[in-house]
């Protein structure tokens, strides 16, 4: 990683502290705010090593992974993903992973304030790990990355993966769901591809045609499927209060599994009367802050740990749990680094009895580090510490990040 950091284009090095350097100002102060508040609730073990490791080296590296096809929604389609890998370096030679990677369009920071962001925490060498996560903004994909690679860190001094080390009693497994892309004319075969793989719920986006047209297309799949595969929409808000009001009450009583972000327009007390009027369950997914204040307005949240931070992730997931509403995780398209830590994530976090967003890897026709590969519906997560994973070489980077799809 060196100790220079590089912009997601390439451009604005920028040098990371000299050796033995001591403590500044700015660093005691980081110090004295963190305290033992990182809003991380870890075992006593982990809660020591916070303030006990310290950081010797932060690096940053950015990467540009293609598609295989774009990922179309009703907010827009997207050729490639790119961010920044975060390698945290702690005395005693262990490594740490984190995965930085700006949505804008699914609720993220943008990739200029992530940037700005990320070159503060460079300049984090000789802070405690509290006192690096003091430094992180407080949500976002930042956050994010900078907690994973914190999490990295202790579970591989205590030997544990990350799951075991937000729920001792987390699973290995985390059922997740195929994601079809867009609902058109070839979504039939790709739902029957993912049937024989062994996927029990399939994703598709609606938002992209005439709701007519696409509410009359769901209606055939699911009398074809219905019976065999569970059917999750998602319009992405596209949909205006008519439209979607409309479109309810004729699929009131469909078999769907769920339907995320009927329109960006809904208010609380309107999306609480659209739940009552259907049989399955409403999602709140890039409007999930306004129903802070009214958690039972729908019936599940979908939770970006991307987007929200783990910390606020965490919260988010004790409210859901007090109101009674589902929770389901889902992925930004994140390279192999980001997807192993939302999959970590998932497995302590989320609910057992509903497939998580996570089955994305198969979408990048490039990646940084192995990803976990959902077969038969179901992901299985290394045992290995941390992570339990560790990017491909350098040198392997180079060629992703020089990569250029359409566009």
């Amino acid at each position: 990683m060196g100790g220079r950091f590089r912009s997601a284009r390439g451009h604005g090095p920028c040098a990371q502290p000299r050796a033995g350097r001591p403590v500044s100002r700015a660093t005691a102060r980081d110090e004295s705010r963190a305290g033992a508040d990182t809003g991380l609730v870890l075992p006593a073990p982990a809660a020591a090593l916070l303030e006990a490791l310290r950081v010797v080296r932060l690096g940053v590296d950015p990467y540009r992974l293609v598609l295989r096809q774009p990922w179309s929604s009703a907010r827009g389609e997207s050729y490639r993903r790119q961010g920044w890998l975060l390698r945290l370096e702690v005395q005693g030679g262990r490594c740490g992973w984190g995965d930085c990677a700006p949505w804008p369009a699914a609720g993220t920071e943008s990739p200029s304030r992530a940037a700005a962001a990320l070159k503060v925490l460079a300049a984090g060498r000789g802070l405690s790990l509290a006192g690096l996560l003091a430094r992180a903004p407080c949500r976002g994909c930042v956050r994010f990355a900078c907690e994973t690679a914190v999490l990295d860190v202790l579970g591989q001094v205590l030997g544990c993966p990350i799951r075991d080390l937000l729920n001792p009693a987390a699973s290995g497994r985390v059922a997740v769901n195929a994601a079809l892309g867009r609902l058109d004319a070839g979504t039939p075969v790709r739902l029957g591809v993912a049937a024989d793989q062994g996927y029990r719920t399939v994703k598709i986006k609606l938002g992209l045609r005439p709701m007519a047209e696409e509410l009359s297309r769901l209606e055939r799949l699911l009398q074809q499927w219905g019976s065999q595969v569970d059917v999750r929409v998602d319009v992405n808000g596209a949909w205006s209060l008519r439209y979607a009001a409309r479109a309810l009450r004729r699929c009131a009583q469909w078999p769907l599994e769920a339907m995320e972000e009927p329109s960006d327009a809904a208010c609380m007390r309107v999306l609480a009367r659209w739940q009552e009027g259907v049989i399955f369950p409403l999602a709140a997914d890039e409007r999930l802050a306004r129903l802070r204040h009214r958690p039972g307005a729908v019936r599940r949240w979908i939770l970006k740990p991307s987007v929200h931070g783990l910390a606020d992730t965490l919260r988010l997931v004790r409210r859901a749990r007090t109101a009674g509403v589902q929770v389901v995780f889902t992925s930004l398209l994140e390279s192999g680094i980001g997807l192993t830590a939302v999959a970590q994530v998932a497995a302590a976090l989320g609910c057992t009895d509903v497939a998580h967003g996570l089955g994305t890897a198969a979408w990048l026709a490039q990646d940084t580090a192995p990803a976990p590969v959902g077969e038969g519906g179901t992901l299985a997560l290394s045992e290995g510490p941390g992570l339990g994973v560790r990017p491909y070489s350098r040198r392997r980077w180079a060629s992703v990040s020089s990569a250029r799809g359409p566009g």
